[in-house]
């Protein structure tokens, strides 16, 4: 059997996977269960927020700098393969810069941030600086730190759009992208699996699910003890 990959679920997780994949050579079919303009799941609508730093772990900058990279990447190859259509980092990221207020993040953290997640800030330590720098007025309540993270494709993402084109760049490599395909059941194979699909059977020697809450479910009939293994809570 012909060593396929199939993903299950085109959202920014399906579709990000199969594009890294294809890209490499290797033969990906898609699968999404709504039509192409979909409006459901946690990929949909055009408006994401997006920036580098975040309180809750340093790694979340470090994903969304790494993020923005590879998006270069597929949009470069975008452009040489269909010179006629030029694609840009402005058609997915829309910059605007954050604002922050802080009493327990100093300017010694700031730096380090900056040096090693790629944070560009402007940065207020008193009332005079911060609305001088920053155009703020924060009253007498003055926090430790106000800071504006000014990094370019800070702002927003457009995840429409980096699906459509992560979708053509899967294409391009000559990877198959369906849409409107439900996936009713999985079945082991001595060679792989058996997805079933719109009454059909697409066979695969792996597979990638990225279906969101229908993961559980798919996967019951070949690994029953899931739902012990993974706790809904």
């Amino acid at each position: 059997m012909e060593d396929t990959i199939v993903v299950v679920g085109g959202g920014l997780i399906g579709s990000a996977t199969a594009w890294q994949m294809a890209k490499t050579g290797q033969k990906v079919i898609l699968l999404e269960q709504q039509p192409e303009e979909y409006d459901k799941g946690s990929s949909r609508g055009e408006s994401r927020i997006c920036r580098v730093f975040s309180r809750q772990h340093p790694v979340f900058g470090l994903v969304h700098t790494r993020t923005v990279a590879l998006v270069k990447e597929l949009l470069t190859f975008l452009n040489a393969h269909d010179p006629a259509t030029q694609h840009s980092l402005s058609h997915i990221y829309n910059s605007s810069p954050v604002t922050y207020a802080h009493i327990d993040i100093y300017q010694t953290e700031l730096k380090t941030l900056s040096k090693t997640g790629g944070l560009e800030y402007i940065y207020g330590s008193d009332m005079a600086s911060i609305k001088e720098l920053l155009g703020l007025d924060i009253g007498e309540e003055q926090p430790s730190v106000v800071f504006k993270e000014t990094n370019s494709m800070t702002g927003t993402l457009n995840p429409k759009k980096l699906i459509s084109y992560l979708h053509k760049g899967i294409k391009a490599k000559g990877g198959e992208v369906y849409y409107a395909h439900q996936v009713n059941s999985l079945e082991l194979t001595a060679e792989g699996f058996d997805i079933i699909v719109n009454n059909k059977t697409i066979a695969a020697s792996r597979l990638m699910l990225a279906a969101g809450p229908y993961t559980s479910s798919l996967l019951q009939g070949i690994y029953p003890s899931i739902s012990k293994v993974i706790n809904p809570r």
